[in-house]
């Protein structure tokens, strides 16, 4: 009789472990999803209950414990017996569709049941849980991990996106514009033939900044923006004054993306000129360049837009 009872007390207190290691496992919200798709229904009765679950399986847990105590009068087994099971099973990673698995819904619906049969007030939701999370570092840890969860069913593109529009109030225009060594600039007086939409193509941009004069001891006077669309139809002859969008407007390279963002939507603009501290013209920033500090990679081309 006395095997029996420390047996019984036994599996009782390892089967207690194990499905407060199911609970812990998932969160109730995934839960919840799981049980709507017909998985977990059991697992998820019990945690939705709250903390009257939590404390249903410490109390099953102590009394286990007692007894297994009672049996013995040597303290050092029991605790080693304790100790023994917590080290195995609590860090144990539970394998959805496993015998242990099972275990635990039958166990849990075992348990949710019982709840229902108490004289303790109804929960049926969860109680809000602390984040953890302090500063936006901690958030993009989580992220981070997040790309390590082998059952995650967020994409790595997804999570990219999140991480990127997480760090986007951070960045400045100078980490998003085109430097000016990098951009095409044409003359207004430039004539739009196979020439100069062979150049412009092979840029690979959809926007140039338009000036009186390419000369290199010029100093740079821009006097508006040419689109590659308008350019493409004024294949036929013109100079480049007649094709251009004479607008320019200018932005500062220590703005951040977040106001130069606004800016484009205020202003209804799509390509900004960069200028320095000194007012001088150190690059060009389009919609398009804000877009990829977002999605991490090349964004449509902005359209064009309409002629007045």
């Amino acid at each position: 009789m006395h095997l029996v009872i420390v047996a019984i007390s036994a599996i009782v207190l390892a089967l207690t472990m194990i499905v407060a290691r199911g609970l812990e496992q998932f969160p109730v919200i995934e839960l919840r999803r799981r049980a709507r798709a017909g998985h977990d229904s059991s697992l998820y009765r019990l945690k939705a209950h709250g903390r009257q679950g939590e404390w249903l399986l410490v109390v099953i847990g102590s009394v286990s414990l007692i007894v297994l105590l009672k049996q013995f009068s040597g303290w050092p087994f029991w605790i080693v017996l304790a100790a023994s099971l917590a080290v195995i099973i609590w860090p144990f990673t539970l394998s959805k569709g496993g015998y242990l698995w099972r275990l635990v819904n039958i166990t849990s619906g075992w348990l949710a049941k019982a709840l229902t049969h108490l004289p303790l007030s109804p929960s049926t939701t969860h109680r809000p849980s602390y984040t953890k999370l302090y500063e936006k570092d901690d958030l993009l840890e989580l992220l981070q991990r997040q790309t390590r969860q082998p059952d995650s069913r967020i994409s790595e593109a997804e999570l990219k996106i999140a991480a990127s529009a997480l760090t986007f109030g951070d960045k400045k225009v100078r980490d998003a514009m085109v430097p000016l060594s990098k951009t095409k600039r044409v003359a207004e007086t430039d004539d739009i033939g196979p020439h100069l939409l062979d150049e412009l193509h092979k840029t690979k941009a959809d926007s140039f900044m338009v000036v009186k004069d390419t000369g290199k001891s010029v100093k740079l006077q821009p006097t508006g923006i040419l689109y590659l669309q308008d350019a493409l139809a004024h294949s036929d002859g013109g100079v480049v004054r007649t094709a251009m969008k004479p607008i320019v407007e200018f932005i500062d390279e220590d703005l951040g993306l977040l106001p130069a963002l606004e800016a484009f939507l205020a202003r209804k603009q799509h390509v900004f000129v960069v200028q320095n501290n000194f007012e001088e013209i150190v690059g060009m920033l389009s919609l398009q360049n804000v877009l990829e500090q977002i999605f991490g990679s090349p964004a449509k081309p902005e359209p064009t837009p309409a002629k007045k």
